[in-house]
């Protein structure tokens, strides 16, 4: 709610409202791992508010929620505005032009492989050490892709761009053999024999029974780790990816 005059003016609707000054928007409450968000609508013509110019907005482009432990993070193509608490990314043109778009960097941010990455670096294993903010600043500490390893893996990465939109259209809910595929295309591009999936597997069963953790493993990691070394085994089956 929004004070004008005094008189009190509603920003954001959860249905589009006339005129074209509304425009969609996506709070940080909806993103969630993979998961479509829920689009809502904000104005764009209030008196005071130092808004963004539309481009600035542009798509696609991933958001990623700040407040969690972990990464939460969705691929916006609808122009979408958003608040300060919702970090937006784009892919530069020199990385685009070498192989990598918006799709494939989400898969590699949602991914098991990434999240091990934050866990570690931040300390995350210990529940009681757990961050509950990401930030700019933490997030590019992180290594993400060199684009030269994509060059021997054209198919490999189509096969995550095609998971991908399936998972960013759908959710992820009854779509956990696209979710794993993803892994194991990671996995594959990465180089990992069955003793490096083994190993993650293993560093994961140390990591609290967090939110994030249980999406990536329902059910959990520990006493199960037989369980999802096989479930990655199989992916990588799906895929041709050699272990």
């Amino acid at each position: 709610m929004y004070r004008q005059f005094g008189v009190p003016r509603v920003l954001v609707a959860d249905q589009r409202q006339r005129g074209t000054a509304w425009k969609p928007y996506i709070d940080g409450d909806s993103i969630r791992w993979y998961s479509p968000a829920a689009i809502r609508y904000i104005d764009t013509s209030a008196d005071g508010i130092n808004y963004k110019s539309a481009s600035y907005y542009r798509s696609p482009k991933i958001l990623i929620r700040q407040a969690g432990v972990g990464v939460n993070a969705i691929l916006d193509v609808a122009n979408a505005y958003c608040p300060q608490s919702v970090y937006m990314y784009h892919v530069k043109n020199r990385h685009r032009s070498a192989g990598i778009d918006e799709q494939l960097l989400l898969s590699l941010l949602c991914s098991r492989l990434f999240h091990l990455q934050v866990f570690m670096s931040f300390g995350e294993i210990d529940s009681s050490r757990a961050f509950s903010k990401l930030t700019h600043t933490r997030l590019s500490r992180l290594r993400v892709l060199d684009p030269a390893a994509l060059v021997d893996h054209v198919q490999v990465v189509q096969r995550i761009q095609h998971a991908v939109a399936t998972l960013s259209t759908h959710g992820i809910a009854n779509h956990d053999q696209e979710d794993w595929d993803i892994e194991a295309c990671w996995g594959g591009v990465f180089g990992l024999s069955k003793a490096d999936i083994e190993g993650v597997i293993r560093n994961f069963s140390h990591v609290h029974a967090n939110e994030t953790l249980l999406s990536l493993f329902p059910g959990g990691v520990s006493g199960r780790e037989s369980y999802w070394v096989s479930v990655w085994e199989q992916a990588a089956k799906r895929c041709g990816v050699s272990l």
